[in-house]
């Protein structure tokens, strides 16, 4: 697959089928985001392939979350739904930023960063894998940071990006460039 084939093809998907993703895949994308620009080179990622222990850990607190923004119930439907955002997809890859002293270079690793998983997410696609960026409250909640190793004092979460084979794949939703450039 070519770049412009795989930039205007890519989507974010929704939900997943429960097929694997092969590990060389997965690896070969992790090589494509290492590969992202980063200024004077401070590589400020590190990537996490949660288990299933600590993907189940990651569930609850969604779980919790998620119950306590519709009011502290938990039902069966709502935890099928948590279930099918954080479970179904094959794989979770966490991208985590390590952070540095200077707040401009802290920006400008989050940049880096966030090329990395762009990349990622291309390379995926190109293998024919889909992808979703996730940022919700999860990534932040002190619980989900104690089962990833993450220290927040030190690190970010920039990203869950779940993986796997796509049920569903949303049609583009592309703006042209026209309305966005301008000409001072």
């Amino acid at each position: 697959m070519d770049l412009h084939t795989a930039l205007t093809t890519r989507r974010t998907v929704q939900r997943f089928r429960p097929d694997p993703v092969p590990s060389d895949v997965l690896h070969r994308a992790l090589d494509a985001a290492q590969l992202a620009p980063n200024h004077k080179r401070t590589w400020p990622w590190r990537f996490l392939l949660p288990g299933p222990v600590t993907r189940e850990a990651l569930f609850r607190v969604g779980l919790r979350l998620r119950a306590a923004k519709k009011g502290g119930a938990l039902t069966p439907a709502l935890e099928e739904a948590v279930r099918q955002d954080m479970l179904v997809p094959a794989r979770l890859v966490v991208v985590v930023q390590r952070l540095a002293d200077d707040e401009g270079r802290v920006l400008e690793d989050y940049a880096a960063c966030a090329c990395a998983v762009q990349n990622l997410m291309l390379a995926l696609h190109a293998d024919g894998y889909a992808s979703k960026w996730g940022t919700g409250g999860t990534l932040r909640d002190p619980e989900a940071l104690a089962a990833l190793g993450v220290d927040a004092a030190k690190e970010r979460v920039v990203a869950f990006l779940w993986v796997g084979v796509a049920e569903v794949v949303p049609p583009a939703q592309l703006r042209p460039a026209d309305r966005v450039v301008h000409l001072p």
